[in-house]
């Protein structure tokens, strides 16, 4: 079960990997329209599915195999964008 700590804390982390700008830009295009979008880098399109993935069940986002998926991109994120 996540606790309400790291649940904090990995919002924290998605959202100081993610550039604001883009957190809202693309809310009225479809998932076809923002994969193909050139301007966004394939490693925030890919922490966008992750995340999106998250939302789909309490049981997907408490899981420890999801979690794990999230800090392993988070690290590749901070790597690529330090």
């Amino acid at each position: 079960m996540l606790l309400q700590e790291d649940e904090t804390e990995l919002r924290q982390k998605i959202e100081s990997f993610i550039d604001p700008a883009l957190q809202t830009s693309h809310n009225h295009t479809s998932l076809d329209d923002f994969m193909q979008c050139e301007d966004i880098a394939e490693d925030v399109k890919a922490l966008y599915l992750l995340a999106l993935e998250g939302t789909t069940s309490q049981e997907v986002f408490q899981s420890g195999a999801y979690h794990e998926r999230v800090e392993k991109r988070f690290e590749r994120g901070q790597r690529a964008h330090p």
